[in-house]
């Protein structure tokens, strides 16, 4: 296990899945062992993999980028039922299939408890359901970015035509 927990880049859920997947054949301090982590960390992890469903872990899925603190406020929001149907809903959703796993942890979190869980972002697809950029919002700004990688010519084509954009809106005012 340990061995395996050093090879991989885990995200803090799989490591929590870990562990409790270890605690049923190991005692604690051999999982703290197993994973680096102080009896605290571990005594959280196993928290958070109780109060949340494994069939909503499952729905989100790794979601990288996605820490500790984010996992414990939505543990602790699930475990309210009418909160964790709502969170059901949302994986039933068409389109949640089709975001990525960070994007449908952050979709949950935005159901259940807007601002305390979740950043308001909105993840702006195709019509094929590919990420073409993203929007984040807050109340002195708005930021748009886009994956130079994925998505190098409407990267391009945005810079060329957002001063062409602000004109108009300028004339229109």
């Amino acid at each position: 296990g340990q061995e395996n927990n050093e090879r991989q880049d885990l995200s803090y859920i799989e490591k929590v899945r870990f562990a409790q997947q270890l605690e049923r054949r190991f005692s604690r301090d051999v999982i703290m062992s197993a994973l680096s982590v102080y009896k605290s960390d571990l005594s959280n992890m196993l928290a958070v993999g109780a109060k949340i469903s494994v069939d909503l872990i499952e729905a989100i899925g790794p979601a990288h980028g996605v820490g500790r603190r984010n996992w414990m406020s939505l543990a602790d929001v699930v475990g309210d039922p009418a909160q964790l149907d709502k969170a059901r809903a949302v994986t039933q959703h068409h389109q949640f299939a089709a975001l990525s796993s960070k994007d449908r942890f952050e979709a949950v979190a935005r159901s259940l408890k807007p601002g305390a869980l979740a950043r308001s972002q909105d993840t702006l697809l195709s019509d094929a359901g590919q990420e073409i950029g993203r929007i984040t919002q807050s109340k002195q700004k708005v930021t748009v970015t886009i994956d130079r990688k994925s998505s190098p010519e409407f990267a391009e084509f945005v810079l060329n035509e957002l001063p062409r954009l602000f004109k108009e809106y300028r004339q229109s005012r």
